[in-house]
């Protein structure tokens, strides 16, 4: 098993364990820095998803978006297509 996939598994499972990044490294013998560098790394490398939406008005001039790192963009409609081509 790759590198990717052996931190990719270990980050999954703790977070479905309820354990502290501390606890569930001292449990696992894993050093917590380089857990919190793989949890980085692939997070950042996680491709983007968007979710199909439709406009309820013409009249609507902007859209607001949450991106799931809790950052909220307000773009134009006419500068939308680039916003989204520049996430992907």
């Amino acid at each position: 098993m790759e590198k990717r996939e052996y931190y990719r598994k270990l980050i999954e499972e703790q977070e479905s364990s309820g354990k502290g990044v501390k606890e569930f490294c001292v449990e696992q013998g894993i050093v917590v820095a380089r857990f919190f560098y793989w949890r980085i790394k692939i997070k950042r490398s996680a491709a983007p998803q968007f979710r199909r939406v439709e406009l309820q008005s013409k009249a609507c001039s902007q859209v607001e978006m949450e991106l799931s790192s809790g950052i909220k963009l307000k773009v134009k409609i006419s500068e939308l297509k680039a916003v989204v081509d520049a996430l992907s």
